[in-house]
């Protein structure tokens, strides 16, 4: 069966996690579980806001990972793949932002793309910002109409 390694770098996340992001992304995962061996990891980037104990309390079945300072967006998100390439050995890696929700045919939808289109080494969804649909929103950077972040 194809693995799916779903990888989730959070700082000071608490509050989205509250909102229901890191459900969102579980629900979205359990979409496709029927066709994907997928796993959760979640790296907390040194947070220090209850982030890692609402984790703890609320989604036991994701690998938590605590960085032991901030790692900023691109170490983190290294840290996260190395992490799940070596414990699953995933065929495909889907990185979100703990503050993003997903809706819940999104990974369905990212995956059949990609084994429609093989030649293809990396695929981002589009996240647009919740409070204008307009804007571009993705890794925690917004975006202007002509693509500068």
């Amino acid at each position: 069966m194809t693995a799916v390694g779903i990888l989730v770098l959070g700082y000071r996340a608490r509050k989205f996690l509250e909102e229901g992001s890191l459900r969102t992304v579980l629900e979205a995962a359990d979409q496709i579980s029927d066709a994907f061996r997928v796993t959760v990891s979640y790296l907390d980037n040194y947070s220090r806001d209850g982030s890692v104990q609402w984790i703890l309390e609320n989604a036991p079945r994701v690998d938590l990972l605590l960085a032991p300072q901030n790692l900023l967006y691109c170490e983190g998100t290294n840290v996260l793949v190395r992490f799940a390439f070596r414990r699953y050995a995933p065929d495909y890696f889907i990185l979100v932002d703990a503050d993003n929700a997903v809706d819940p045919g999104a990974f369905r939808a990212l995956l059949e793309y990609a084994e429609r289109h093989p030649r293809h080494g990396m695929l981002q969804p589009l996240v647009k910002s919740s409070s204008n649909p307009q804007t571009l929103y993705s890794c925690g950077h917004r975006y202007t109409a002509d693509h500068w972040c």
